[in-house]
């Protein structure tokens, strides 16, 4: 994103400032009874990274059987897509974010970030 510098009243800007970004990903199955959760981070969202998380998840809880409610990205949803055998993904609605209890907690992580990084 591309933003002139901000000046002085009727003074020019002599630069154009480029905003520099870095992200991650995390991605987080989380246990409803116990609250138990597995996380791990990724540099990007897309098929390939999902795919390696649910095998992280599946080495890390290899006797377990995983039902995981999941949206309708494209992550999740590519045909390239393969879970391994513990992991069922159980689709949600289209545009009911409201129905994943993970989005309830990124909701909850950046309100509280917010606060601690700019205010």
């Amino acid at each position: 994103m591309e933003r002139r510098r901000i000046t002085a009243r009727a003074i020019q800007p002599i630069s154009i400032h480029q905003w520099v970004f870095e992200t991650f990903w995390l991605y987080r199955a989380v246990e409803p009874k116990t609250g138990e959760s597995f996380f791990w981070e990724f540099s990007h969202l897309d098929s390939l990274c999902s795919e390696r998380y649910l095998q992280y998840l599946s080495e890390a809880y290899p006797n377990q059987m995983h039902l995981m409610q999941v949206d309708r990205s494209g992550a999740h949803t590519a045909v390239e897509l393969h879970a391994p055998d513990n992991i069922i993904l159980l689709f949600q609605l289209p545009y009911a974010p409201q129905l994943n209890s993970i989005e309830r907690f990124w909701r909850w992580l950046k309100d509280r970030l917010v606060w601690q990084l700019w205010f």
